[in-house]
């Protein structure tokens, strides 16, 4: 075991550390610019396969390997070996004028191979070769574990956060995040991810992507991202858009890289969010940045609700871990022990509209299901399963405002998972629901979680198909004394044109589904703004389709003296920013705003024409 303390700045130390040793650097107050690399100097690489440690105080700065781009080689880090760093929990500073006028911080230098594991702690970690250079890199297939991480400020104080950038290049690595802030390439937009894993536990972790490097991401995928987090594409100035696919679990953000500039940034961030649950919210920066937030709570039970165990009946509060909890297969009951029981805050507090609606939870009441089933008022969040007629359904797909409804007197309250041996079907007053199954769509502060999916690891499947869910809606109905009303289509929407994002257009004339608009002076943006409506609303929750759907469109023409566009970036594919996932090449839906990018006209008018498909609904979904 060896123990060097750093007294001055601009200190160095071999970081060699052999397996079975421990080599401590320990660096003094306000130390900075000191580092550890191989015995032949700066650009000298080293093997770390026992465990290396940093203590800061605070105001010190070291570098794991030399301070320089990509050419100064970093630490090689073995399978079985850790890198772990302590701070002093004060966040470091930069100043963009002078990257050595820096302090309190630890940086991982230009080239690093981790195999092993670093953990960093209650520090601030930034990437100094990175946002010199731009060509700072870590690969290998190791962990990166970060509790309490901030991001630098600059010396006037100012939150620049992700221009600060913690990362520039990562291959491979799994990176894990409580309660900390990390961000991804330069404020140039230098950059890569390439097969990275983000997971995020405890909330109030800020995930950054600077624009210009989005090009370069593949194969990245964020996992437990919920209520506190935030994702954003950082470009100077400007908010962040978004738009999850329910189909296939991926976000994606639109955001601009100059006046004009549209670009998007597409992340696997898992199944089981609510479409309607993600909004902008004001990020760390002094500017008019705002990334993406999501507000939906876990599938969980409310205080109060009685599980059936070995020992009787017992409200889901009170479970431990090592309890055993019954569960049915068929007629048989096998007590099945608990692995996990945890506790997340649902905080409601905003007015009374969809997305409040969303957070709501959900009151299955006595008798809903059957006589006596469930035997008292079942409270449960609206993504909670019930397990009928051999498959699990959402209780939102139920709710029919009479026996089962939104309980949207509710302010905040906690609700409680329970985790088994593996998914189970379980007796929650009395009615057949389920155990929690971790699908690593929320922050749970899970230590150890592994992600699971429905079908691979539900014991019985997911039903969100509207043939299997509408019967029992109507069943359920029925059973309550109510009468199930057919939807009525909406008439055809009322749209307009935003010209130069400033003056709204409404159109000319109709003729059949054709829609004309007369556009005068030079048109250099146009985005095609309709109302909205939610299929599961307008249909009824036994319709698993939450995307706010404008109008359905088809050919765009534009016609100006001189020249006919015929505009059909739309129906090509790809991410349009307010525009949905795109379903076919003949049309596509909008959202509330959807943009339509490279449409313009130079000349003094110019006419609009849109193809305004039938039907106010998707024709899979018509009733």
């Amino acid at each position: 075991m060896t123990d060097t303390t750093f007294w001055m700045s601009l200190q160095s130390g071999s970081g060699t550390t052999k397996e079975g040793e421990t080599n401590t650097f320990n660096v003094n107050s306000n130390c900075t610019g000191c580092w550890v690399a191989g015995t032949a100097g700066q650009n000298d690489p080293f093997n770390v396969d026992g465990t290396l440690i940093f203590n800061l105080a605070a105001g010190a700065s070291v570098s794991l390997g030399g301070w320089g781009d990509a050419s100064y080689r970093g630490a090689i880090i073995g399978q079985g070996g850790k890198v772990e760093v302590n701070g002093s929990g004060q966040q470091g500073t930069v100043n963009s004028g002078n990257t050595w006028d820096t302090s309190g911080y630890f940086n991982i230098a230009g080239k690093t191979y981790n195999n092993g594991t670093i953990d960093i702690n209650n520090c601030t970690l930034y990437n100094w070769s990175g946002d010199w250079h731009g060509t700072s890199s870590i690969t290998g297939f190791g962990t990166i574990n970060l509790t309490n991480v901030t991001l630098a400020k600059d010396q006037y104080g100012n939150q620049d956060c992700y221009w600060y950038s913690s990362f520039v290049n990562v291959q491979t690595q799994t990176i894990n995040l409580q309660n900390s802030q990390i961000s991804f390439g330069t404020k140039n937009g230098d950059g890569s991810i390439d097969g990275v894993s983000i997971n995020c536990s405890g909330g109030n972790n800020y995930i950054a992507f600077n624009v210009g490097m989005q090009d370069n991401v593949k194969g990245l995928s964020i996992r437990g991202f919920g209520g506190g987090d935030i994702i954003d594409f950082g470009s100077r100035g400007y908010s962040d858009n978004a738009t999850y696919d329910p189909q296939t679990g991926i976000l994606t953000l639109a955001t601009y890289n100059a006046p004009g500039s549209l670009v998007y940034l597409h992340i696997d961030i898992g199944l089981g969010y609510d479409p309607t649950q993600f909004h902008q919210v004001k990020t760390y920066t002094g500017s008019n940045d705002y990334g993406i937030q999501y507000d939906g709570p876990a599938p969980c039970y409310l205080a109060g609700t009685l599980i059936e165990t070995d020992t009787g009946m017992k409200p889901v509060e009170i479970l431990r871990p090592g309890d055993i909890v019954l569960a049915i297969e068929g007629d048989r009951r096998i007590g099945r022990r608990v692995l996990w029981a945890g506790k997340t805050r649902i905080e409601r507090d905003e007015p009374a509209d969809r997305r409040a609606l969303a957070t709501a939870p959900v009151v299955i009441r006595r008798n809903a299901l059957a006589p006596e089933v469930p035997f008292r008022d079942l409270h449960v969040t609206a993504e909670h399963c019930l397990f009928l007629s051999g498959g699990f359904v959402p209780a939102r797909m139920l709710v029919n405002g009479i026996s089962i409804s939104h309980d949207t007197e509710r302010g905040s309250y906690d609700v409680y998972h329970i985790e088994l041996e593996k998914h189970s079907v379980i007796n929650a007053n009395g009615a057949l629901s389920e155990s929690f199954l971790d699908t690593g769509h929320v922050r749970l502060g899970k230590a150890g979680s592994k992600v699971q999916e429905w079908g691979r690891d539900s014991c019985h499947p997911l039903r969100t198909d509207r043939d299997f869910v509408e019967p029992l809606h109507r069943r359920l109905m029925s059973l309550a004394g109510g009468r199930e009303e057919r939807a009525v289509q909406r008439a055809p929407q009322e749209i307009a044109l935003l010209v130069n994002g400033a003056r709204r257009v409404a159109p000319l004339r109709r003729s059949g589904n054709t829609v004309v608009f007369s556009l005068e002076g030079p048109v250099h943006s146009l985005s095609l703004l309709a109302t909205t409506v939610v299929p599961g609303e307008s249909i009824g929750p036994y319709v698993d389709d939450r995307r706010e759907l404008g109008v359905l469109v088809g050919e765009i023409h534009l016609f100006s003296p001189t020249r006919t566009v015929s505009y059909t970036r739309h129906l090509e594919g790809g991410a349009l920013q307010g525009w949905h996932d795109h379903e076919n090449t003949t049309c596509r839906w909008t959202g509330g705003r959807a943009e339509l990018p490279g449409l313009h006209s130079d000349g003094e008018c110019c006419l609009v024409s849109l193809v305004i498909m039938d039907g106010a609904v998707p024709d899979t979904l018509a009733a």
